[in-house]
């Protein structure tokens, strides 16, 4: 939510909506595009062109992502749960230990 929020800000719009349509477009775009891309490169090359397909695009993303996303930390914490607002469990906290 933190770097949809900061988007937002980035792009002068108030509120995240055309950041988070723009993210509902693209899941349902690759929901529907990927299992038949994927099932004819299979069908194709067999399993392993998956992997010519999939390690350099996990590359670029990596790339654009170390370049797009933004570097600095939300220091704003509402509770305790990280910088980032992740859901831990508080459940480690009451597990006994060994």
């Amino acid at each position: 939510m933190v770097l949809i929020r900061s988007e937002s800000v980035r792009t002068g719009t108030d509120s995240p909506a055309g950041v988070l349509a723009a993210l509902s477009a693209a899941n349902q775009t690759v929901a529907v595009i990927g299992p038949t891309v994927g099932g004819l490169l299979i069908g194709l090359g067999g399993w392993r062109t998956i992997f010519t397909v999939n390690v350099p695009l996990a590359l670029a993303c990596l790339v654009l992502g170390s370049l797009r996303l933004p570097r600095e930390e939300q220091l704003h914490r509402d509770d305790d749960t990280g910088a980032h607002g992740g859901s831990t469990s508080p459940a480690w906290r009451s597990s006994p230990r060994p």
